[in-house]
């Protein structure tokens, strides 16, 4: 990614004069492609919101940027962005920074989920993946947290896992990427608030989306609209935690406190 890195409209131009506007408390999605990321959107969009979407396939997402404001969104604005990718980060949030001079919010909705089976096989996927699911959010949020804080307003959710509370022995590559994503949330959420920045950490379940297609869970897979809903809700209260679906608190509650053994007894 250059520093040319621009924001492209997927709609028919607005006038120059209106554009700042338009995009005020607009919502800012990276991985906008992905199952729960794609269903946030058409929520915020039945709410009223600008959207810039922050994918790989920028036209891919300009069609669903047509279908956003048919539902409502006064302004759509797509976004080249991949997270494998970090040395483009500076350019992105310079080119936020330039076109979205209000408040602005920002979900991080990018992650990877291989098979345990497939890491076995390829042990480097093992850092890849801890690459993409944690430290490339935290290496964003490096670019992105100084820009809201400048603002003073806004709303940061960041999409974890709730196998980031307690990481399984079945499947303990993605647990931990999760896991250290939440610790790092969790740590800059205190000193974002104080300049008026709500911090929002999303922990679901697993969700009926393309990345859980076809795989065997424990549990059923939730519907990622249901998801959507929620995550739209717990931001316009500002709430700290959210578990989707909620029961999952409580369950999670009790497997952090299940010894080892126990843990991977049932994992088996």
């Amino acid at each position: 990614m250059s520093d040319e890195t621009t924001i492209a409209e997927s709609v028919p131009a607005a006038p120059v004069s209106d554009l700042v506007s338009a995009l005020d408390d607009a919502w800012v999605i990276f991985g906008a492609s992905s199952g729960i990321a794609r269903e946030f959107a058409r929520v915020a969009a039945q709410h009223g919101k600008p959207l810039v979407l922050a994918g790989r396939d920028v036209e891919d997402l300009s069609l669903d940027g047509r279908d956003l404001v048919l539902r409502g969104s006064p302004a759509v604005r797509t976004v080249p962005f991949d997270a494998d990718a970090p040395e483009g980060f500076a350019a992105v949030a310079a080119m936020l920074d330039s076109a979205l001079p209000q408040s602005f919010n920002v979900l991080l909705a990018f992650a990877v989920l291989p098979r345990p089976e497939d890491i076995a096989r390829d042990p480097d996927l093992a850092r890849r993946v801890m690459a993409t699911n944690s430290g490339a959010p935290m290496a964003l949020l490096q670019h992105l947290a100084p820009l809201m804080q400048r603002r003073g307003s806004g709303r940061l959710m960041v999409l974890g896992s709730v196998a980031g509370d307690r990481v399984r022995p079945g499947n303990p590559v993605y647990g931990t990427s999760k896991m250290a994503l939440h610790g790092f949330v969790e740590a800059i959420a205190p000193r974002l608030a104080k300049s008026g920045v709500a911090v929002t950490l999303v922990k679901p379940g697993p969700i009926d989306t393309p990345m859980t297609y076809g795989r065997v869970m424990a549990l059923k897979a939730a519907s990622a609209e249901g998801c959507a809903q929620a995550m739209w809700r717990a931001a316009q209260k500002k709430r700290r935690v959210v578990y989707f679906p909620a029961m999952l608190r409580w369950v999670m509650a009790v497997v952090r406190l299940l010894p080892a053994r126990l843990l991977r007894l049932i994992d088996r």
